[in-house]
């Protein structure tokens, strides 16, 4: 019956094309009902088939517009608090801090995220999980470095940067803490976006529909923070950092379910020889290969230094290229793929 269906669906395209074809070579003026026919591709089909196309396009745009809002409310969420609770300046100290901060997710995140979103839905179609772990696990690793030396060098010259960038009054001590917070939440912003994307590109269609429902439970606590942080005012008392931290806080449980999806998930999975049963390729113990012990105490000692001594901005500009120096030494891939990238 599914083949009779397809071959009248084809008899129907093939007539349709040749009167449009002889009426666009006769003087005779196309009649509306044909125009409208050709260029409809519905119109080509029966009226069941054309009814079941429109159910199934209609469940993917609700699928699609239900998860734009809730990314939406996650992302912007506080902005929605701040202008039911919040007041026109803390409207104006948080998307001054907020902009600043999202240049860098803006310019850099966003390309990373969308060009492996393209080479990890390939990956996923043509069958090569392999390849898709290895490059999760070497962007992570790179938006590891990028984010350590973010935290290593941005706090420490934050109300400097203010200073000079706008005025005193932008450089109060409110404005300082909340731009060196908002420098600790650029790490998990990496993360979370390169997680998303590979979530995204090779997840099944019910784990997409598990990761739904958890943004919608993710969502609502998100909404209830914001709230509390704008309204009990005798709980938090500044309310931009406590937003921020807010913000912190979400990032992280994001990328731990993001984590938690992929280890769960039935997406990367291969059946091994000899066995009917497939074994997820993706193990926690695997996230291992993202971080290196030399790397990961050299700039943990570079931390304590830039926090402890009186120099302040001095040492932080001195941490960053001896954090760069440890980074060239001792991962030897990504120094291989610098030097390749410089010979060309």
């Amino acid at each position: 019956k599914g083949e009779g269906d397809d071959l009248l669906q084809r008899a129907r395209r093939g007539a349709i094309a040749a009167r449009w074809g002889v009426a666009c070579l006769s003087s005779s003026s196309i009649s509306p009902s044909l125009r409208l026919r050709v260029s409809l591709p519905w119109c080509f089909l029966s009226l069941r088939l054309a009814s079941a196309e429109v159910v199934k396009e209609t469940l993917l745009l609700r699928q699609f517009l239900s998860e734009s809002c809730l990314r939406l409310v996650l992302t912007e969420g506080e902005r929605f608090a701040l202008a039911t609770f919040g007041s026109a300046t803390v409207m104006g100290q948080y998307d001054l801090i907020a902009n600043l901060g999202s240049i860098m997710a803006r310019l850099v995140f966003r390309v990373w995220e969308n060009a492996c979103f393209v080479k990890w839905s390939r990956d996923a179609a043509g069958g090569k999980p392999e390849e898709a772990i290895n490059l999760l696990f070497t962007m992570l690793r790179v938006a590891s470095y990028f984010g350590a030396a973010v935290v290593l060098l941005a706090p420490p010259v934050a109300e400097g940067f203010l200073l000079r960038l706008f005025s005193s009054r932008w450089a109060s001590p409110v404005m300082v803490q909340a731009l060196q917070l908002y420098c600790y939440l650029l790490p998990l912003l990496a993360w979370f976006g390169l997680l998303d994307a590979f979530v995204r590109a090779t997840a099944s269609a019910s784990m997409l529909q598990l990761t739904q429902r958890v943004m919608l439970a993710q969502a609502a606590v998100y909404g209830v923070a914001c709230y509390v942080v704008l309204h009990l005012r005798w709980l938090v008392v500044e309310p931009v950092p406590g937003l921020i931290v807010v913000n912190i806080i979400s990032m992280a449980l994001r990328c731990v379910t993001c984590v938690c999806l992929l280890l769960a998930g039935p997406a990367m999975t291969t059946p091994r020889k000899g066995h009917d049963s497939s074994q997820p390729l993706l193990r926690l113990g695997a996230f291992k290969a993202v971080f290196n012990r030399r790397i990961v105490l050299a700039w943990a000692a570079l931390f304590v230094c830039t926090r402890c001594t009186p120099w302040g901005s001095l040492s932080a500009f001195t941490a960053a290229p001896l954090f760069a120096w440890a980074v060239v030494k001792w991962d030897t891939e990504l120094r291989q793929v610098a030097w390749n990238a410089l010979r060309r």
